[in-house]
């Protein structure tokens, strides 16, 4: 009785050891075609991830943009990574979109970045009020005391009469015709000093950063002098 038990014990544990192996055998083989199911659904989605990052709209099929009574149309800028010349920009509008030279560029509605200074048929070249050569008659706060604007790395407001009381954070607004009376450029800076004996200068402070810029706005009815 005891040999029968054992034997019956034996062939039960071998039965089991067999069937588990089976077991782990198909378990094994559904997990396989899981996980390459799985794998197979994660690419598709990466890959129309990745095909929808490269979508991008397009603004030169541009419907205009009005504000304030301005017409704009929307340009990205091209990357001149990694030398990002900061004076001079690219943009994808044209002469075949209506660009002109002089024309005002904007770095949203309404917020001075430059002008346009060469055109060809599909694409522009922006001077940006960060090139040292770019100079505007400005006003400076609510009482409008006049100045000039000077671009550069640091813009800085200069030719201000000593005698005119100036503060931080005062607004800085197109003045010139080159662009529409009363566009901003940006605000008074923490440094005033003095420039000369009759005048004194400020740095200004942009709300905007040159190299965080991906698109710029032209404007097309202001026929700039």
């Amino acid at each position: 009785m005891r040999f029968l038990l054992k034997v019956s014990a034996i062939l039960i544990l071998l039965g089991l050891i067999l069937f588990g192996r089976q077991f782990m055998a198909v378990k094994n083989y559904l997990l396989r075609q899981f996980n390459s199911s799985e794998n197979s659904e994660l690419m598709k989605l990466r890959l129309e991830n990745e095909s929808l990052k490269l979508q991008v709209p397009s603004p030169a099929a541009g419907r205009p943009i009005y504000s304030g009574g301005w017409e704009y149309k929307k340009a990205f800028i091209y990357s001149s990574y990694p030398f990002n010349d900061q004076r001079l920009l690219g943009i994808n509008l044209g002469s075949d979109d209506g660009v002109k030279e002089l024309m005002p560029v904007m770095a949203s509605p309404g917020i001075v970045a430059g002008q346009i200074k060469e055109v060809f048929p599909k694409y522009s070249l922006v001077k940006t009020i960060f090139d040292p050569a770019f100079k505007i008659p400005v006003r400076v706060g609510w009482l409008g005391l006049e100045a000039l604007f000077e671009g550069g790395s640091q813009p800085t407001i200069t030719l201000i009469k000593k005698e005119q009381n100036l503060t931080s954070n005062e607004p800085v607004y197109s003045a010139g015709m080159q662009f529409p009376y009363g566009m901003k450029i940006g605000d008074i800076g923490s440094k005033i000093q003095v420039q000369n004996e009759y005048f004194k200068k400020a740095d200004v402070a942009l709300p905007y950063t040159i190299n965080d810029l991906k698109e710029l706005y032209v404007m097309m009815n202001y026929a700039a002098r």
